[in-house]
């Protein structure tokens, strides 16, 4: 497309020319308009590198026409290249993370179909059977790390993105929700997650070997065999993308109908578009009118898996000279060795972390399977600073590059300040561990050593220096997060603010949807029954509020028990709950005093607990600021008398209880009751149908223990609320 530049242009620019660039190959070739029909993106994807690059042009074309003659011969040499493959699972549902299985599964498909093994060559016809070739290569999942640590090559990222626009490379980057890619150089980088539903999968040419961004790019839907919905469930998604890798291109040379195009390979028949669905043979076209036609059944078409069948041997030249030219490095990796029959070790020590808040907690490793047998038992030892070391036998079932979690049963009692842990494994199988520089792991890690706030606390963020006195920020994608400003506040000097207004997801090359955390000092509820959060907020949105079908800024409230490390949700506000003014703010949004209020919640089933933290999250969808100011937790006592006043006519007794209270009134009788739990859901319900009652008793033994809203409506209109506690 002339005229179209790329080079400094913002993502959503290059986005737009990918996708005019995706809807002009969809409507030039045929079979593509299709609904749901799914399509490699890899020449889409090359294309906007062609647009934005001319070095990446330059260094393509130099790959393309370089000419080779390797002997078929030396493609069948017992000289096996070992090709090391990472597979980076990136998931936000837990359909995403595709199991091992389905790995493996895929490796031995790419290994069958590459070395031209696979059993249903047999269906090849006859014309192109003599023609199909293969290679003396041989894909394994990594098992070693670029640093030489022995690390299984199954690489699973939990994202908070729910799916990555095509054409993107996030997910091949730690900050954009992804996973960053192990050295390209000595590495096959297969990045597994959710992408567009009708693209397969993409994949790099050789002109980007060695970089960040290189590897193959799959659906987590079209893995391996099993679980992958027909038509492409044989696992050939891959075999096509990793063609690609090794520099072949679409079977028609990627110009429509024109038989103009070409895929550098002269053994391939000239083709007039792709293929869809199973073509029966002779398939002939424009491009190849007599027998025996077109190639159909080549990977590198576009028929359904179960019709994809072979490459040709110029394909298998072709390959191999770049695996001797632009891709040689890997042939020289280290990220595979051998395994021995029974080996596993240590790949993680994940409690305690760096920063344990409590000093008193059990040890929790996670265990590898590096071996090639199962692994079905295991001795696990901790030592923490000079004490002597406690061991521990674990039975159960890994497969061979399987992983798992181990809590171990006694707990480590330590006192405030540094520490160091080293985690053991041996006897694998009841066998010596043939390989034992994976077999001991160790950390330092601090305990104790926090300051836990008491109550009643009020933080007004007067002090200028931010974070400071125990308050911390989490800010996953190292952009906008939140900070301090004096530009405005409830009271005081200054508040803290999320500046969603400059947050454009567009421009930072982001998903929307960005989170960031601010999280507290440590509270310390333990001598209190009651606990109030009040806190001062502003927000506006940029959109208007009537608009239908947009994503809204949201403010969340998370409590969190173990140290920041998780949270429950007690708040959660968007749209026309969360903002102050219900005008659209089309400038970056400052509060008047009057566009202020103060919100509320209710904390006390947390009472008791003496190190908690809160979490007030933003989840970004670039609308406009929101502001928070004097937040302030205060506690009070639920008394033991027997008999609480609600008003000087009411009564209840006694409270606490069991579950049988009398609740009474002098002066208006009571028409309606209501017993409401702390989630707000309405757990009793009584109205009264003929005479109104000055007096009703209630059961409300069969509730769980705890603490509840009891709200009653009286003859007079008036509405009374008290807490009642059940014990």
């Amino acid at each position: 497309m002339p005229g179209i530049q790329c080079i400094e242009c913002r993502w959503y620019s290059c986005r737009d020319v990918a996708i005019v660039l995706l809807l002009i190959y969809t409507l030039t070739h045929p079979g593509f308009a299709k609904a749901q029909k799914g399509i490699c993106g890899t020449d889409v994807f090359h294309q906007l590198q062609l647009q934005g690059d001319p070095e990446y042009a330059k260094r393509q074309s130099d790959i393309d026409h370089q000419e080779h003659s390797t002997p078929i011969g030396l493609l069948h040499s017992s000289d096996t290249i070992i090709i090391p493959v990472v597979f980076h699972v990136i998931w936000n549902e837990a359909v995403q993370n595709i199991d091992s299985r389905r790995i493996q599964e895929q490796i031995d498909i790419l290994n069958e179909d590459f070395r031209a093994q696979n059993d249903d060559a047999q269906f090849i016809p006859v014309p192109f059977k003599s023609i199909q070739g293969g290679l003396p290569i041989k894909f394994v999942i990594a098992n070693r790390s670029p640093g030489g640590k022995r690390e299984s090559g199954i690489r699973r990222v939990f994202s908070n993105r729910e799916s990555f626009p095509f054409p993107s490379s996030d997910m091949k980057r730690d900050q954009t929700g992804g996973s960053d890619a192990w050295d390209s150089k000595f590495y096959l980088n297969i990045w597994v997650c959710n992408i567009p539903s009708n693209i397969l999968g993409y994949a790099t040419l050789p002109s980007q070997a060695g970089t960040a961004q290189d590897g193959v790019v799959i659906n987590y839907r079209y893995i391996g065999a099993s679980g992958s919905p027909a038509p492409y469930n044989k696992g050939r998604t891959a075999t096509h993308e990793v063609g690609h890798w090794l520099n072949l291109r679409h079977i028609w040379g990627d110009d429509g109908t024109a038989c103009t195009g070409t895929d550098f390979v002269d053994d391939t028949p000239n083709q007039a578009g792709a293929s869809s669905g199973c073509p029966s043979f002779p398939r002939t076209d424009a491009c190849s009118p007599d027998y025996p036609g077109v190639m159909y059944m080549n990977f590198m078409d576009y028929t359904d898996d179960a019709c994809m069948l072979m490459f040709s041997q110029g394909q298998a030249v072709r390959m191999h000279n770049t695996l001797a030219g632009p891709r040689l490095s890997i042939r020289q990796s280290q990220g595979y060795i051998e395994p021995a029959e029974n080996d596993a070790g240590i790949l993680s020590i994940l409690a305690p972390g760096e920063f344990h808040c409590t000093n008193n907690f059990s040890p929790v490793v996670r265990i590898i399977n590096t071996g090639s047998n199962d692994l079905k038992s295991l001795v696990l030892a901790f030592k923490i600073n000079h004490l002597s070391a406690v061991q521990q036998q674990w039975n159960g079932l890994l497969k061979p590059g399987d992983s798992t979690t181990v809590t171990f049963s006694q707990k480590a009692s330590l006192i405030n300040g540094f520490h160091s842990i080293q985690a053991y494994a041996s006897s694998p199988n009841g066998q010596t561990d043939s390989d034992r520089s994976n077999d001991t792991l160790a950390l330092s890690f601090s305990t104790g050593n926090i300051d836990i706030k008491a109550l009643p606390f009020q933080e007004e963020f007067s002090d200028e220096l931010f974070p400071s006195d125990g308050w911390s920020i989490r800010n996953p994608d190292g952009l906008i997060t939140w900070e301090r400003t004096t530009k405005a506040s409830r009271s005081g000097l200054a508040s803290v603010y999320l500046n969603s207004y400059d947050y454009n997801p567009d421009a930072f090359g982001i998903q929307p949807g960005a989170i960031d955390e601010l999280l507290s000092p440590f509270l310390d509820l333990s001598n209190a029954q009651n606990v109030k959060l009040q806190f001062s907020i502003a927000a506006a949105q940029y959109t208007p509020l009537s608009t239908i079908n947009n994503r809204w800024d949201t403010l969340q409230i998370l409590v969190s028990t173990d140290c920041g490390i998780s949270g429950k949700k007690v708040y959660e506000k968007s749209r026309f709950s969360l903002v102050t003014t219900t005008v659209a703010a089309e400038d970056p949004f400052i509060p008047l005093s009057f566009q202020w209020r103060t919100d509320e919640i209710d904390l006390s089933e947390y009472a008791g607990l003496d190190a908690l933290q809160l979490i007030f999250r933003s989840i970004n969808h670039w609308e406009n600021n929101i502001y928070i100011d004097d937040v302030t937790l205060t506690k009070t006592t639920v008394t033991g008398a027997s008999t609480q006043n609600v008003s000087a006519n009411s009564s209840i007794h006694p409270n606490p209880s069991n579950g049988h209270i009398t609740i009474s009134t002098t002066d208006y009788a009571i028409e309606h009751i209501e017993v409401i739990d702390l989630m707000g859901k309405s757990v009793y319900h009584w109205k009264a149908i003929n005479e109104l009652t000055e007096e009703h008793r209630l059961n409300l033994s069969e509730l769980p223990k705890g603490l509840y809203i009891l709200k009653m409506l009286k003859g007079n209109g008036r509405q009374e609320s008290i807490k009642i506690v059940l014990q």
